[in-house]
């Protein structure tokens, strides 16, 4: 049997749009630090939540395809799988300065 990720739609749950992303995504690869992974699927929460976190809903679609001995094989029904997870977001302020003091003369 092989299967595939054909889709994940995910509902980021803070009134925006879901998003979808084609064939999963691009996977996580484990040898690349995170500033160098590729991100084709993403979503970004602009303000925190007021509840302490937002309720995310993830729906993931598989397809699969099976082979058996004497040539037989086939195409398996679509299976689609809902989760939900709570995702904290959390606002942090920073001052961007460059940290040296500034002089006038006068």
């Amino acid at each position: 049997m092989t299967a595939e990720v054909k889709s994940v739609v995910f509902d980021p749950g803070d009134g925006s749009a879901p998003v979808t992303c084609a064939n999963g995504g691009t996977p996580y690869d484990s040898r690349l630090a995170p500033e160098q992974q590729e991100d084709d699927c993403w979503h970004v929460y602009s303000h925190p939540s007021s509840r302490g976190s937002f309720r995310l809903r993830a729906t993931v679609t598989w397809s699969a395809t099976w082979t058996g001995s004497g040539e037989t094989g086939g195409v398996l029904p679509e299976l689609t799988v809902t989760a939900n997870a709570a995702v904290p977001v959390q606002e942090v302020q920073t001052v961007n300065g460059s940290g040296v003091p500034s002089h006038r003369a006068g």
